[in-house]
This record gives C-alpha cells, sequence and structure tokens, in this order.
C-alpha cells in the first residue's frame, strides 16, 4: 500500500483512510464510487485509474491473475469496460516486449563469447558424430 501511494503522488495522510477500508470500517464502497466519479480530472472517465493500476502491477512485478482480477474488478466498479482494460495491457505487453536495454562492453563481449563457445560445441559435436 505504501509503494501504491508513492508510485500516485500521493500524501502519508492518504494511508490511514486507505487502511481503514481495507479493514471494512469505510462503510458502503459505492459511496467511495460515486465520490471518486465525482473528481473533476475523472469526469469524462475512470480508465486512467485503471491504466495506473495496471503500471503499478507491472512495474513491482508482480502482476498475475489475481491482481488482474482484482484490475478488473475494480474497473467495473469504476465503470470502465473491460475490453479497453484489455486493450491497455496488451499496450503495455508489446511496449515491454521492443524495449531492448542497451549493452555495455562487457555484456557484449560475454555474449559474444558465449555465441563463439555454442559454435565450437555445434561443431566438436558434429565431428563426434562422423566418428
Amino acid at each position: 500500500m505504501t509503494e501504491m501511494i508513492r508510485h500516485l503522488d500521493l500524501p502519508l495522510q492518504v494511508q490511514n483512510a486507505m487502511r481503514a477500508l481495507m479493514d471494512g470500517e469505510g462503510g458502503d464502497v459505492d459511496a467511495f464510487i460515486a465520490l471518486i466519479r465525482e473528481e473533476s480530472t475523472l469526469k469524462s472517465s475512470c480508465v486512467r485509474i485503471s491504466e495506473e493500476l495496471v503500471l503499478f502491477a507491472v512495474k513491482e512485478g508482480v502482476y498475475d491473475s489475481r491482481l488482474r482480477v482484482l484490475i478488473l474488478h475494480i474497473s467495473g466498479l469504476l465503470g470502465v469496460p473491460v475490453p479497453i482494460v484489455e486493450l491497455y495491457e496488451e499496450s503495455v505487453i508489446e511496449m515491454l516486449s521492443e524495449y531492448i536495454p542497451p549493452q555495455n562492453d562487457d555484456e557484449i563481449k560475454i555474449k559474444q563469447k558465449r555465441e563463439r563457445n555454442k559454435k565450437i560445441k555445434r561443431y566438436v559435436m558434429i565431428g563426434l558424430a562422423s566418428v
């Protein structure tokens, strides 16, 4: 929860309110959903909340089926259609799979050495098979 507050740049005072909601002390969830929908920045759509939840989960490295179901449930409560959330998930997957981190000289040398050793092993195995 603390990481989520940091990720969203929320004040630390929000933590107590979030803890109370998680413990079931907040009352009816529908009242909080209505309050979130009335926010001026979210008047048109609550898609941004779903996007931030997906980004947070991916950033923390814990985006599994349980968290996905939670995000889809929260999105449903906020009125965000499932296909929109899935479209955003696919775009994040595409972005991450296209990203190739830059390699330094040492990593390049190690990779070249590994490839050379693979070739040598292959040639040795071919030679042994022909004997």
